[in-house]
């Protein structure tokens, strides 16, 4: 069974940019151009959350310039739904692995260091459900059961510190799915 946000993605419009503001990128956004990017990033929170895991640090990451917004976030935001229209075929594709007991619970997480506008950092993990095979190197198949991009709460003095908190969020999800799953 494959879930996917075609039909969804054809209704949403990207934001008008008249060619004159275009020539001028780092102009802040007016005060009713605001209003388009929170309509469109809202729109694309939806398939980013449920369907497209590929979207979601994009979607998160232009939602940080959102209080601050120029022209280049607006046409930012246009590459992602850009990005979205492209992909929203592909979606989660569910099916059956094996045996339960063959199967394993496997999360893996990232950080990208001081990377949003403000100096904070962008953490995020994914969860799957696979194969033992794969925990030895093995390729095979999975199943992507959750996964997460979001600003960093606490401030990074460190690389390592960054990826200790997307790691601290990827093992409180995994905690959650296989408890879930066990009920």
């Amino acid at each position: 069974m494959t879930y996917t946000s075609e039909t969804y993605a054809k209704k949403v419009v990207p934001i008008s940019i008249p060619s004159d503001r275009l020539k001028h990128p780092a102009e802040k956004a007016t005060d009713r151009e605001v209003r388009n990017p929170r309509g469109l990033l809202g729109s694309l929170q939806r398939p980013a959350t449920q369907t497209a895991a590929a979207l979601q640090c994009t979607v998160s990451m232009l939602h940080g310039q959102i209080s601050n917004p120029t022209v280049a976030t607006l046409q930012e935001a246009n590459k992602a739904l850009r990005l979205s229209k492209n992909n929203a075929d592909v979606g989660i594709h569910f099916r059956r692995l094996g045996e339960l007991s063959d199967l394993a619970f496997v999360c893996m997480a990232d950080a990208s260091w001081g990377t949003r506008g403000d100096g904070s950092s962008q953490g995020g993990y994914l969860v799957f459900l696979v194969d033992k095979d794969m925990l030895e190197g093995k390729e095979g198949p999975y199943i992507l059961l959750g996964w997460r991009s979001a600003k960093l709460t606490g401030m990074s003095r460190s690389s390592l510190n960054s990826e200790s908190q997307a790691a601290a969020m990827g093992v409180d999800s995994l905690g959650y799915v296989k408890t879930s799953w066990s009920s």
